[in-house]
């Protein structure tokens, strides 16, 4: 069911009935699914396969898929847009290189909107923009697009920009005719701080939750579990739990007990996984906060700040002791795509360089957090590593295992390691996908092997090269590796690089709310726009899909 707020009246009567709602999937649960996963079904390790009856009974390859764009969105496939950055006073300055703008801390940002008179609106032609970490190195931030509207003038950028000083200039119109400036990015942070500034924490919240109910419902659950899959992994953002001052919210945890309800009745198991960590756990959209964490720490500030830990720590305890005993939990993903710096390859000589211990120090202490309340569940550890900054494009991607210690170093028990593999570079490149997927299954092996340890591929597109996609997913089957494809919906189109071959399904042009000017009732209607009945089915991905996860179990 979709549940749309027209009003304020409409909205907290829609809360009640959803609360109805969700109880009643919890009742009558049984009745949908007689198998449901029940104490037999808790999943533990076992050397380096998964098995269920708490590690001692068969083994159970996870195949599935991730619910991305649900509990956190991200631009290219959700519909979250643009939203202004909380420091709106800037100090600026005219002179002969045209309007400096000191930011006062380091802010990220994709677009910046000036106000101009509409004498100076009309007249300009071009705009440059320039960013500095100090005011006295420039570099350019290439403009993509420019937007002309009531009387702003948008500027696109071709990616986010983290800088301390920004420079504009034009041809055709005055620069010192700009009546203000605002930044504006894209990431799910900065749209969630936007609407509690305009709102207040309460409409925001429930203008979320609103588009969380319509972004996925049970028919989607459904769909999965027709398809044979039998886990999906959950992208979770921290302020869906805390407050932005680390606050626990009232009924915090009601949209996961939904989902945890409604997947056990369907037999699907359910990843965790923080994807959106407080301050940011990698400098990308992708994870929640892009670049800044708002103390001027840059780009992760997660990593540098110990009571950002704590509050991570803090949130995987309430968690974990939610749901201790739950046998439809899978594991608890503690921190998506970890990026201490951006290159944490060893140096000549090192076993492991500086950047992988510091952050396996962080993994284990939240590990540890998990283990206080919860002794059973299976914890997922993230190994991920980058090329070193200047690399080529076609530069080979660097072993995940290189960013992160084996289990032993800490004495960790019971847990699984996930990688995620994408070429991003070459993607209608079919012979680079398939050196990918070879390159990969056997990075994999080998850890596996070396390490004693289960390994999960947690996220990869392959784009439209769907023999590659079965000759992958059929590689990790024969390793007894889980499995979950990014992601289960898009809004992309066939036209945008980040388009249909992402999604089982694809393709939803309704515009995305604007933030910074829309009501609460114009951004809840908008929203109301992306239920999974108004995109359209990826049958090629869910045929090859569906035939994958069908595979007999292979012999240990």
């Amino acid at each position: 069911m979709r549940v749309r707020f027209p009003s304020q009246r409409g909205r907290l009567a829609s809360r009640r009935v959803w609360r109805l709602l969700w109880l009643g999937v919890a009742l009558v649960a049984p009745a949908l699914a007689p198998a449901a996963i029940d104490a037999d079904g808790f999943l533990q390790t076992d050397g380096t396969v998964i098995k269920d009856r708490h590690g001692r009974g068969r083994i159970v390859t996870l195949r599935g898929t991730n619910l991305g764009g649900w509990l956190m969105q991200e631009d290219w496939m959700s519909p979250n847009g643009y939203a202004a950055l909380s420091r709106r006073l800037w100090q600026t300055q005219l002179d002969a290189g045209g309007r400096t703008i000191d930011l006062g801390a380091w802010s990220t940002f994709g677009r910046v909107v000036l106000g101009l008179a509409p004498t100076s609106l009309a007249a300009a032609q071009h705009w440059s923009v320039e960013v500095s970490p100090d005011g006295t190195r420039w570099r350019p931030a290439r403009v993509e697009r420019i937007a002309l509207l009531d009387h702003e003038v948008r500027l696109e950028l071709d990616q986010g920009y983290t800088a301390r000083q920004l420079r504009l200039r034009s041809t055709g119109a005055d620069a010192g005719k700009i009546t203000g400036v605002t930044l504006e990015q894209n990431d799910d942070y900065t749209l969630r701080i936007a609407l509690q500034e305009r709102f207040g924490a309460d409409v925001a919240d429930q203008l979320i939750r609103g588009y969380q109910r319509t972004w996925l419902t049970e028919h989607d659950l459904d769909h999965i579990h027709r398809w044979g899959l039998n886990v999906v992994r959950v992208p979770m953002n921290w302020l869906d739990f805390m407050t932005p001052a680390g606050e626990w919210k009232p009924d915090a945890l009601a949209t996961l007990d939904w989902l945890v309800a409604a997947c056990a009745a369907r037999s699907l198991y359910v990843i965790l996984d923080l994807h959106a960590a407080p301050g940011g756990a990698s400098p990308w959209a992708s994870s929640g906060h892009a670049g800044d964490d708002g103390t001027g720490q840059n780009p992760n500030g997660f990593w540098t700040n110990p009571a950002l830990q704590e509050r991570t720590a803090e949130l995987w305890r309430r968690l974990a002791r939610h749901f201790r005993g739950n046998p439809t939990i899978a594991g608890y993903d503690l921190v998506n795509e970890p990026l201490f710096r951006s290159s944490e390859l060893p140096a000549p000589g090192e076993k492991y360089s500086a950047a992988a211990l510091a952050k396996s120090a962080c993994f284990d202490r939240l590990y540890r957090a998990v283990r206080e309340v919860d002794p059973d569940h299976i914890v997922i550890v993230a190994a991920f590593a980058l090329p070193p900054p200047g690399s080529p494009p076609d530069a080979p991607m660097p072993s995940a295992f290189l960013g992160i210690t084996p289990p032993e170093f800490h004495g960790w028990t019971n847990v699984v390691y996930q990688t995620h593999y994408y070429d991003m570079a070459h993607p209608r490149d079919r012979d680079a996908q398939a050196r990918l997927v070879a390159d990969a299954l056997a990075d994999m092996a080998r850890c596996q092997r070396e390490w004693k340890v289960p390994i999960y591929a947690g996220e990869y597109s392959l784009y439209r090269f769907y023999d590659v996609w079965e000759r992958w997913m059929q590689g990790l089957n024969r390793l007894h590796i889980s499995w979950t494809n990014w992601t289960y919906k898009v809004r992309g189109t066939a036209e945008d690089p980040a388009g249909t071959d992402w999604g089982f399904y694809h393709t939803n042009r309704h515009p995305s709310p604007d933030a910074n000017r829309d009501t609460p009732a114009e951004i809840a209607a908008k929203w109301s726009q992306f239920g999974t009945e108004q995109f359209q089915r990826n049958e090629s991905l869910i045929e090859v899909v569906t035939r994958c996860a069908a595979a007999a179990e292979p012999s240990p």
